[in-house]
C-alpha cells in the first residue's frame, strides 16, 4: 500500500512486586485500573505513535508517495 509505514510491534508484560516501594518522582504517568484510566492510557499511546511518526517523517525516514 502506498504511503504505509511498515511497523514491528513488540509487547511485554511486567509484574511489579506489590511490596516494592516506587519513588513517585521516577514515574512519568500513572493510570487507574478503570475504564477512564485505560482510555487515558490508550489516548497517550496513540499520541506517542503520532509523535514517533512525525519525527520519522521530519527526518526523511518515511517514504511519501505522491
Amino acid at each position: 500500500m502506498p504511503g504505509v509505514l511498515n511497523q514491528k510491534l513488540y509487547g511485554f508484560v511486567a509484574e511489579i512486586d506489590p511490596t516494592m516501594s516506587i519513588d513517585p518522582n521516577q514515574l512519568g504517568a500513572t493510570y487507574s485500573k478503570t475504564s477512564t484510566g485505560i482510555n487515558l492510557l490508550l489516548q497517550d499511546l496513540s499520541c506517542l505513535q503520532c509523535r514517533v511518526s512525525e519525527t520519522a517523517s521530519s527526518m526523511g525516514k518515511v517514504n511519501k508517495q505522491k
